[in-house]
């Protein structure tokens, strides 16, 4: 069977879209757009500096840190020579000491042996800072006095007393007190303060 179309071809109509146009709106905009151009322009040259200012801040206080290291250290360093040195003041100290008090009783042995005679000898000596008590026996009165005269006279002892006597029969016993200064205690007063005073006239 045959079949005639007698519409015709059916025409399809297709819609075209309109596209937005963007416009300034002429030459009325161009100050408003100059205004936003130098606000975005002052807001960058702002951040910028602000920036700058930030960094300049920033190597300012890295810079006072490593001078504040730096200080510290050499502080540390100082301290630590101070802390040397007066271990080595000490030790010298200790010596010095040490040596004086070794001198001290050698150099009064020394004197006394030769203010000693024949018929004098000695049983017991003791030094307390700079007092000496010496205890002895001797063949006479005379002796002991000689002895006594003897220390008053040597430049080494001050301050010479007879303390007591005592007849054994056979020898007198005696005891004496006197002080030893020896000369480089006058001489030096650092080195007598732990001997004794300088001696009175005799």
């Amino acid at each position: 069977m045959l079949r005639i179309n007698l519409l015709g071809h059916e025409t399809v109509k297709v819609k075209r879209r309109s596209v937005p146009q963007f416009s300034i709106g002429g030459s009325d905009n161009v100050p408003f757009l100059l205004a936003v151009v130098g606000v975005l322009t002052i807001a960058a040259a702002g951040w910028w500096w602000q920036s700058r200012a930030a960094a300049a801040v920033d190597l300012h206080h890295a810079q006072v840190l490593a001078e504040q290291e730096r200080l510290a250290a050499t502080t540390e360093r100082v301290r630590a020579l101070e802390d040397r040195r007066a271990a080595v003041d000490q030790k010298l100290g200790v010596i010095v000491a040490l040596k004086r008090s070794q001198r001290g009783p050698v150099l009064l042995l020394d004197q006394i042996s030769k203010e000693l005679s024949d018929s004098l000898w000695l049983t017991n000596l003791t030094l307390s800072g700079g007092d000496v008590t010496i205890i002895g026996q001797a063949l006479s009165e005379n002796f002991i006095a000689d002895f006594a005269q003897n220390l008053r006279l040597s430049s080494f002892f001050s301050d010479t007393a007879l303390i007591s006597t005592v007849d054994t029969g056979s020898s007198i016993r005696f005891q004496l007190s006197t002080r030893f200064v020896p000369l480089m205690a006058r001489e030096s007063p650092e080195l007598g303060a732990g001997v004794g005073a300088a001696p009175n006239g005799r």
